[in-house]
């Protein structure tokens, strides 16, 4: 079954086109990587599903319903570098935001909201951090709290903007066993600019430069990702034993 669908859809910013005739489907409990150069039209595309943009034409699909219409059902994690909170805020707290909804009328949270929080924080491994500033943690520590934050309602559908984009190979690794191992309960949809690494972890892999073009990850090819971004690419592998 498919839980996100794009048939045909096009966008532009003003009169700049950033995506045309786009059309591809994400089934349940899929982990579907989007690649590509920047200003490709990736993080559009997460935008999209999640209704925060809407498109010039053509029809999209989540989880049944137009894009927006079940926001408590997909987790989101931004891009680190603009998720900084420079402001005193605890773990604990900042996995609450989680929580709250778009017709959220009060900061207070429940006991019900606490617990889900501690069993998103321990599904991460950062419950023993609950108590620390959320500025005092380390990149690696900040985007598993990102994570807890996106996890605690429960999601159904996971959305990642290069979630290892700020933290060194060794924490890029324990981040992608996570989501692998958080992908036998959700479908997961993330942007990365890290083939090597992806490859070994994803079933598919869309990649875009204003139209998209999926393949299963081990049929994609070097000939294959030049063609699309129209330029010679440099594929790193990188050699840590996975």
């Amino acid at each position: 079954m498919n839980i996100v669908t794009f048939d045909k859809v096009s966008f532009a910013y003003a009169a700049w086109p950033v995506l045309e005739e786009v059309s591809f489907d994400i089934a349940e409990r899929e982990f579907f990587a989007i690649i590509g150069p920047n200003g490709g039209g990736k993080t559009t595309i997460l935008k999209l599903m999640l209704g925060l943009l809407k498109p010039r034409q053509g029809t999209i699909t989540v989880l049944g319903a137009a894009p927006g219409k079940s926001v408590g059902r997909i987790g989101y994690v931004p891009q680190s570098a603009r998720m900084e909170l420079d402001f005193p805020i605890t773990v604990e707290e900042t996995v609450m935001l989680g929580r709250l909804g778009p017709r959220s009328l009060t900061p207070f949270f429940s006991e019900k909201d606490r617990i889900a929080a501690r069993a998103a924080m321990t599904a991460v491994d950062i419950l023993p951090l609950k108590g620390r500033l959320f500025d005092e943690l380390s990149g690696g520590q900040k985007q598993r709290v990102l994570i807890a934050r996106a996890l605690v309602s429960g999601p159904e559908l996971l959305l990642l903007d290069e979630p290892v984009s700020s933290v060194d190979s060794a924490v890029e690794q324990d981040i992608y066993a996570l989501l692998k191992e958080l992908n036998k309960k959700m479908a997961i949809v993330m942007v990365s600019h890290d083939l090597g690494f992806v490859s070994s972890y994803v079933n598919r892999i869309a990649c875009v430069n204003r139209q998209v073009s999926v393949s299963d990850a081990a049929e994609v090819t070097q000939c294959g990702i030049d063609e699309k971004y129209h330029s010679h690419m440099h594929r790193v592998d990188h050699h840590c034993g996975l």
